[in-house]
C-alpha cells in the first residue's frame, strides 16, 4: 500500500461480519471476482481476507459473534489514526461510545470499535 495510505483519517479496511462465511464468500466472489483466504490469527482466531486478481484489497470478513444485537452481516469500515487509546478517549469526549476497547491484533496493529453519537459504527486503527 502506498504511503498516503496510512494518512491519519483514511479509510484504511473494510469489514464484513457475517453469519454464514461461505455464502458471503460465494456472493462477492460471484458479484466481484474476489477471492478468499483465511489467515490464522492465534489466539484471535481464523480471518478471511478477499483478494482481487491476487491482490490485497483492504477487505476482510469475520463470523459475526453469537452475542451481537445485529440480525443480519454488517460492514464495518477502519480509520487510521495516529493513537488508538487517544483516539478512544477522544470518541467519549465528543459523545460517541467505544463498543470494543482498545486491543491489539499480533503483527498487525491496535483498533478499537466505536460508535458516533448517531449510533453509526466505525474503528480506529493505528
Amino acid at each position: 500500500m502506498s504511503e498516503a495510505t496510512y494518512t491519519p483519517g483514511r479509510f484504511v479496511w473494510h469489514e464484513l461480519f457475517t453469519g454464514d462465511l461461505e455464502a458471503s464468500k460465494r456472493f462477492y466472489g460471484e458479484l466481484f471476482g474476489w477471492t478468499a483466504e483465511v489467515a490464522d490469527m492465534g489466539e484471535l482466531g481464523t480471518y478471511t481476507m478477499f483478494l482481487s486478481n491476487g491482490q490485497q484489497i483492504g477487505v476482510g470478513m469475520i463470523k459475526m459473534p453469537e452475542e451481537a444485537a445485529a440480525p443480519r452481516g454488517s460492514w464495518l469500515s477502519y480509520v487510521m489514526v495516529e493513537n488508538v487509546d487517544e483516539a478512544a478517549k477522544r470518541i467519549v469526549e465528543l459523545e460517541g461510545k467505544i463498543w470494543r476497547e482498545p486491543s491489539d491484533i499480533p503483527g498487525v496493529g491496535r483498533f478499537a470499535v466505536a460508535a458516533d453519537p448517531t449510533g453509526a459504527m466505525f474503528a480506529v486503527f493505528a
